[in-house]
């Protein structure tokens, strides 16, 4: 272990964290959206609110060193739309907006919905009977919004593999990148034997295509299979992108899971290499310096006879190039028992800057760990002679002190936990509160030099 958590600061705020991506932290009320600057050893700056109507599951993308995109889903009555806000993120003031919403002038009924952001580009899906096309919008150093280009859907594409908006409002399928000569989506699930589906939408017909990847795993073949789309990695230096599909049987407990990585050509969307890890991938981390992927995600073992498992948060470690894997790393119990932090014995993550690994427990325990460590020796040298993990407790705040008998009770039994979710930056790390109040509130930062 390499580095002490060194400063707490405990933040009474009647929000909680919802997105982090540093320095800028979001928290959400019932009602408002607020924006807060979070350095290392410095405590968190209120921003303000940030201005328009904001959904509770509003995705949020830093688009410039000035800007903040927003995609939200708003509803009146019995109709749903998509609504794009540009922010300033010194401020959080309103820029920009783009309605999706259905204009009663227009003539072609549509559905619409935020497909994602590439860099300074936002793609948004449109669907009605007479086409589909994916509309290409660029975010100006003003903060602007503007149509680059809408690009209309393939003419080979079969029908069973075209891009739809589901009932929820959202696209069936993701943005995987944006180039000069167009954009690739991958469907977010698809149905056994197909894998995997990309294709790439150009102005230029010579640039479009459609590619299928067949399923890995195999599964009861008397079940329904399904394979979805957890995340996905762009390695420029290598002009590829990797993608992370949970293969799995429907209506069935999976005994072992296991995430599919396939790696592919960004021009030609040729499969480069396939691989398989055994977790249930939740992030992807490309480490330019040393050639490799980070997947960090969750594993656990069901026995025939049992309808539970205990599950692990663990690392592995593939070859960026090859697809080989390299090492496979669990985060096991700290020295100092505590409950879960989520349904894992504890939750990490790499940061931003690819220097660390980040181990949170649920009592607020953390251990950190240079990556040059843990590519060399995994957790070695971070847990003792029980194997368990050595770590820096969280010292005794509003926030991580029983409330009641029934929590001092689950503390001296040493199954207390009062973090519900961390969000990871460079030495600093957020910590959501879950337990010890109604409805928890506020948050602390931690961080270190």
């Amino acid at each position: 272990m390499s580095t002490s958590p060194t400063t707490v600061h405990t933040i009474d705020h009647p929000s909680r964290p919802v997105w982090f991506s540093e320095p800028y932290l979001i928290t959400r009320d019932a009602k408002d959206s607020y924006l807060w600057h979070c350095i290392p050893s410095e405590e968190p700056v209120l921003h303000g609110k940030l201005e328009g109507k904001i959904s509770a599951h509003a995705e949020h993308h830093v688009v410039s060193k000035n800007h903040l995109l927003t995609a939200t889903k708003l509803q009146k009555d019995d109709q749903r739309w998509d609504e794009l806000l540009v922010h300033n993120l010194e401020s959080g003031s309103l820029v920009d907006q783009l309605s999706l919403a259905l204009s009663e002038s227009s003539e072609s009924r549509y559905e619409a919905g935020f497909l994602g952001v590439d860099n300074r580009t936002a793609a948004v899906y449109k669907k009605s009977d007479e086409e589909r096309r994916i509309e290409v919008y660029t975010i100006s150093e003003e903060g602007k919004l503007t149509l680059e280009e809408a690009l209309s859907e393939p003419s080979h594409i079969p029908d069973q593999s075209r891009m739809n908006i589901h009932h929820s409002g959202y696209p069936s399928s993701t943005l995987i990148r944006y180039a000069p000569t167009g954009l690739v989506e991958a469907a977010n699930y698809t149905v056994f034997p197909s894998g995997v589906q990309l294709t790439a939408w150009s102005s230029n017909p010579r640039h479009t295509q459609h590619e299928t990847v067949d399923f890995v795993r195999v599964l009861d073949a008397q079940a329904d299979r399904e394979s979805h789309l957890l995340g996905h990695i762009l390695i420029p230096p290598l002009n590829t992108f990797v993608l992370a599909s949970y293969e799995h049987a429907l209506e069935q407990p999976d005994p072992q899971p296991a995430t599919i990585l396939r790696s592919f050509d960004s021009d030609t969307l040729s499969l480069k290499w396939t691989t398989t890890v055994p977790q249930k991938t939740s992030t992807l981390h490309f480490l330019p310096t040393r050639n490799v992927i980070l997947a960090v995600g969750l594993s656990w073992s069901i026995d025939a006879d049992s309808s539970g498992g205990v599950a692990e948060t663990t690392i592995a470690v593939i070859d960026a190039a090859s697809g080989a894997v390299q090492g496979t790393h669990a985060v096991k119990s700290p020295q100092t028992k505590c409950a879960n932090l989520g349904i894992s014995v504890g939750d990490a993550s790499v940061t931003p800057s690819g220097d660390q690994v980040i181990v949170v427990f649920g009592d607020g325990q953390i251990t950190v760990t240079s990556i040059d460590d843990f590519l060399d020796n995994g957790f070695k040298t971070a847990t003792n002679a029980e194997g368990r993990f050595i770590t820096h407790p969280f010292p005794e705040t509003s926030l991580s002190t029983p409330k009641n008998k029934k929590e001092h009770k689950e503390l001296d039994q040493g199954y207390w936990a009062w973090v519900n979710k961390a969000f990871y930056g460079d030495r600093q790390v957020i910590l959501r509160a879950g337990r010890g109040m109604k409805e928890p509130t506020g948050f602390a930062v931690v961080s270190w030099k």
